[in-house]
């Protein structure tokens, strides 16, 4: 038993010098201390009496724990966290060593207790993070200068918005109020030039705040409703024109499963597809371009749409593929580069597309084309979706489709199907005659042909004026369809017999509704009209848009944008005033009544914001509310929500065009 005790005892012994030896030896600085106010250090390895420069343990363990603490107060703290939860873990404290050097040192400390729930002492280890404190400092500065640099650029890019977004104005508005007085053609071409090249010139100004929007993080959507089929329509006569200029087919095609009737952001959405067209027209010499927008994912409230743009123009080789979606890259980096652009479109496509749920990507064969797609997420429309009403005299309607192009006779067809129509596809005059004779000879002959103006060995026109004088298919009505619209053209297209005029790239619902009148138009024997898009276009509206003559102040202090807005204005029978600044403005108000103010933003004396806050507040205690439109050159993130807060009702952004204006002022009739 005594030799049992003598091997316990030892066993003791060395596992008490191990631990000894341990405490001593660990690099970290470890302690044990008593609570309470007049707490002491207990215990010390040679690492604490060394941090807190203290000459022997015997020395550091007769410092009071308080001595330690640089505040009082961070001392409480640590005492208030040990009594709620027992311990501490590496709080980070400003202490100070024995002679008085301030450090920042990180406590990790834990109570402990006896059997009976007693406190005896605190255990804990202390480091010295006095560099990684400095470091933090560090990185809150810089941080702090990133913030304010942020807010530098963001108020450079709302100053350089306005600054050229105003004389921009001046240039688009006054291409467009000359383009509608009378030119000779040589003029209208020089203006029409001149108008691309300022679209063009903006396009690029958009771009490259677009891309410090997102740079900054304040790129945001909007959440309107919308439809798709329109959205697609006004893109294709913006890309469209392009396209044919280059003598390339153009087409959209929208599956028959797509909701049209969405939610979402239409003027981002258009924005990556005419980046991404754009893009394929720049690189495509012949060939076809065609935008396919389909179904990815169908879910209850929201849709994944999947829009692909595809051409077969020069490809992309394999080095080029991975760097395209970075700034300012192009595919082809060399000085002597055949393609103009900056590189920021495909950039902004890939954060638009991100931003609205999807994703962006291409597949790419150097010297047979490529296509681009993306996909994006849209809400849909709890109204009901708008169906087009389907007569009786398109119904089963017998149509020979006559055009050189396979994808053009895929898009047809999927319109004329879905409105039940019977259709046939002929791809040169030779085959089209044939055809339409066959049928009168199997005794069901074709209502309608589709024919398009290029198609090989006898132009469109010519196939028109033979089908007109053969007897026995004369009967048959004709529509032209061509990528451009020269001077006579619709005289001449009447003359030969046609029925309808229509531009490419066609529209489903003008199609669908140019069909319906010149065959009613035909059912009825009514004198022969040749039906033009803009003919189409009236008679899907009924009646023009009228907006009752309105009296307007217009607050604007540049004389050129002043000229524009008052031109534009008085040519729809709107009487205008006109105030250089905030201040003019609410002395002319105090004097005469208006249905309407567009109110300017930066203007001397004072703004547009002042004017609009001492506006609302004469009207408090009266039942007068005028409209009040702020008509300005900042398009920054936020802004629309200030000057809402200001009180204003709406927002235009300059340059604006006759369109916005008509827009704004049907939202705002004049008060009965």
């Amino acid at each position: 038993n005594i030799t049992t005790l003598r091997q316990k005892f030892n066993w003791i012994k060395e596992e008490r010098d191990g631990m000894r030896q341990f405490f001593e030896n660990i690099p970290v600085a470890a302690y044990r201390n008593t609570g309470g106010p007049t707490g002491k250090f207990l215990l010390g390895n040679p690492a604490m009496v060394k941090l807190f420069k203290h000459e022997t343990i015997e020395g550091f363990k007769k410092s009071p724990v308080s001595e330690a603490y640089q505040n009082p107060e961070e001392r409480e703290q640590v005492v208030s966290e040990l009594q709620e939860k027992g311990f501490v873990l590496r709080k980070k404290l400003q202490l100070k060593k024995a002679d008085g050097t301030p450090f920042w040192g990180a406590i990790t400390t834990k109570a402990r207790y006896d059997e009976k729930g007693n406190f005896k002492w605190f255990d804990g280890i202390i480091e010295d993070v006095t560099l990684e404190k400095e470091y933090e400092e560090l990185l809150i500065s810089e941080k702090e200068r990133a913030q304010a640099a942020a807010k530098a650029k963001s108020e450079f890019l709302a100053n350089m918005s306005h600054e050229i977004r105003t004389p921009m104005n001046g240039v688009v508005g006054m291409l467009e109020i000359l383009l509608e007085t009378k030119l000779t053609s040589e003029q209208k071409e020089f203006l029409l030039s001149a108008r691309y090249s300022a679209d063009s010139l903006l396009i690029l100004i958009n771009d490259i705040l677009d891309f410090s929007k997102i740079e900054a993080g304040q790129l945001s959507l909007e959440a309107i409703d919308f439809k798709l089929s329109t959205t697609m329509d006004v893109l294709g006569d913006v890309v469209g024109f392009k396209a044919f200029e280059k003598g390339l087919e153009f087409v959209i095609i929208i599956h028959e499963d797509v909701p049209l009737n969405l939610i979402g952001d239409p003027g981002r959405l258009s924005q990556v597809l005419i980046n991404l067209t754009g893009n394929a027209i720049k690189f495509t010499e012949k060939g076809e371009i065609y935008i396919r927008v389909s179904v990815k994912e169908d879910r209850a409230d929201d849709v994944m749409l999947l829009f692909e743009v595809v051409d077969t123009g020069v490809g992309l080789p394999e080095d080029r593929k991975v760097i395209l979606f970075d700034a300012f890259t192009q595919a082809d980096a060399s000085t002597t580069r055949k393609y103009g652009g900056t590189g920021l479109g495909l950039a902004i496509s890939k954060q638009l597309a991100e931003i609205m749920g999807g994703e962006i990507g291409f597949s790419s064969e150097l010297g047979k084309g490529s296509n681009f797609w993306f996909t994006c997420v849209l809400k849909k429309q709890t109204s009901v979706q708008e169906q087009i009403v389907l007569s009786q005299n398109i119904v089963n309607t017998r149509i020979l489709i006559v055009d050189h192009a396979p994808i053009n006779h895929e898009v047809m067809r999927e319109y004329l199907k879905s409105w039940k129509c019977r259709c046939t596809s002929s791809y040169n005059a030779q085959s089209a005659l044939q055809a339409l004779k066959d049928a009168v000879k199997e005794k069901d002959p074709f209502d309608l042909a589709l024919v398009d103006i290029e198609i090989p060995n006898m132009s469109g026109d010519q196939l028109g004026e033979a089908i007109k004088q053969d007897t026995k298919i004369s009967d048959t009505i004709l529509v032209m369809l061509s990528a451009s619209t020269e001077r006579g053209d619709t005289d001449k297209m009447k003359s030969l017999g046609f029925s309808a005029f229509l531009t490419k790239p066609i529209k489903r619902s003008m199609l669908f509704d140019c069909l319906r009148t010149v065959i009613g138009i035909s059912d009825k024997g009514l004198s022969k009209t040749l039906i033009t898009q803009n003919r189409v276009e009236k008679i899907r509206e009924n009646m023009p848009v009228e907006i009752p003559p309105m009296n307007i102040l217009l607050v604007e202090d540049n004389r050129v944008n002043q000229k524009v807005a008052q031109t534009i204005l008085k040519k729809m029978g709107h009487s205008i005033t006109i105030a250089f600044n905030g201040k003019e403005s609410l002395d002319i108000l105090e004097k005469q009544r208006f249905d309407i103010v567009l109110m300017d933003i930066q203007m001397p004396v004072m703004g547009g914001e002042e004017a609009t806050i001492k506006i609302r507040e004469k009207e408090k205690n009266t039942p007068r509310h005028i409209p009040v439109i702020a008509l300005t050159a900042n398009a920054m993130k936020g802004d629309r929500e200030r000057f809402i807060k200001a009180g204003m009702d709406d927002y235009i952004a300059k340059p604006f065009k006759k369109k916005d204006l008509v827009n704004v002022l049907l939202k705002f009739p004049p008060e009965s």
